[in-house]
C-alpha cells in the first residue's frame, strides 16, 4: 500500500525534483499525505509545494497502481529493497 503514496507524491509534485527532495528530507510519502498544509510549512516545506500537497485525491494513483498490477509492472522507488 505504500506504493500508492509514492505515486501520489510524484503526481502532485509533477517533475519538480527539488520539491520531491525537499519533501523527502522531512517526510515519508505517507507522512506528507497525512500532513496538513500548516504542518508541511512548519516543517520547512515551501508554501507553493505545501499547497500542492493539500490535494489528497488518490484516485489517479489508485488507477495507475491497478493498471501496473494488471500488467505485471512492479513499482520501484528510491527506497525499494530491489
Amino acid at each position: 500500500m505504500n506504493d500508492i503514496f509514492w505515486i501520489w507524491l510524484s503526481l502532485v509534485l509533477k517533475k519538480s525534483s527539488r520539491a520531491f527532495a525537499e519533501v523527502l528530507e522531512k517526510f515519508t510519502p505517507q507522512g506528507a499525505y497525512l500532513a496538513d498544509t500548516n504542518e508541511l510549512i512548519t516543517a520547512g516545506i515551501n508554501e507553493k509545494y505545501a499547497e500542492r500537497l493539500a490535494d489528497k485525491n488518490i484516485d489517479q494513483a489508485e488507477r495507475i497502481l491497478k493498471r501496473c498490477a494488471e500488467c505485471g509492472i512492479k513499482i520501484c522507488h528510491v527506497y525499494s529493497p530491489e
